[in-house]
């Protein structure tokens, strides 16, 4: 948003705006701030990452006595927001949940690691593969994202696949995947204590989670690899060739 990334990205769209047909944008954000620089609507189309794994058995778990939480990702305090994590489970009774935190590497990833040896529901259980996350997730309830700064937060992809919630913050940018499937909860990622009330608010409610879990499945066409494929289809073949569908919708808007 800086007048410095104006003027390169303005700048640069002016000297090649002949040659270029159409400019895909991670988040909505992301598009309204490509507009400002100058880039036309017309040619303005939605982004976003997607998935590696494909036909998992649908095997999700009832919720039992205790919410499953999960934090999948880089242990950073940063970027990555793991000092709100930890300031909000480390508030929380102790009686009916459990957090377990899959990566340990990042920065932080030590005291991350030390903390949760040191505290009560808390467990480090190692890493995963890249192409069992969404089947691993399916044992949870809510996926935990608090994140500062993204590109796009693959994990909230990935919880919806595995038709499980997601509490992530406004600058995960997959953010609006939660809000337009309804699957769970975005917080301001610089206010500590809207992480705690959102977590508080499922644990004071649980029954919510059976509706993120049916909303998810309901929802994960749109965001499935094979949907992606024919909207960023459509997006070449009327950029290129003009033809006369009309300018492609965003599926998973």
């Amino acid at each position: 948003k800086s007048i410095r990334a104006k003027r390169l990205y303005a700048g640069a769209y002016r000297q090649n705006a002949e040659a270029i047909k159409a400019v895909m944008v991670t988040g909505k954000k992301g598009v309204e701030q490509f507009r400002s620089y100058g880039i036309p609507a017309e040619i303005l189309y939605h982004f976003m990452y997607t998935h590696i794994e494909e036909n998992i058995p649908q095997k999700t778990l009832p919720v039992g006595e205790k919410i499953r939480f999960v934090y999948v990702g880089r242990f950073a305090f940063r970027d990555r927001g793991m000092d709100n994590l930890i300031k909000t489970f480390s508030r929380l009774p102790k009686s009916n949940w459990t957090l377990d935190l899959v990566g340990g590497y990042g920065k932080d990833a030590e005291k991350v690691i030390t903390w949760s040896r040191e505290t009560p529901n808390v467990n480090y259980i190692g890493s995963w593969k890249s192409n069992e996350v969404i089947a691993n997730l399916q044992a949870y309830d809510v996926c935990i994202s608090p994140t500062r700064l993204d590109g796009w937060r693959i994990q909230v992809n990935q919880a919806i696949m595995a038709g499980i919630g997601t509490i992530t913050t406004e600058e995960a940018v997959s953010d609006e995947l939660v809000k337009a499937s309804q699957t769970g909860l975005v917080v301001d990622a610089f206010k500590p204590r809207a992480l705690y009330r959102a977590v508080l608010q499922v644990l004071e409610h649980p029954e919510v989670v059976n509706t993120w879990k049916e909303n998810a499945k309901a929802y994960q066409n749109r965001i499935s690899n094979e949907e992606f494929a024919k909207y960023f289809g459509k997006v070449i073949a009327f950029s290129t060739q003009q033809n006369g569908e009309g300018k492609p919708e965003c599926p998973w808007l």
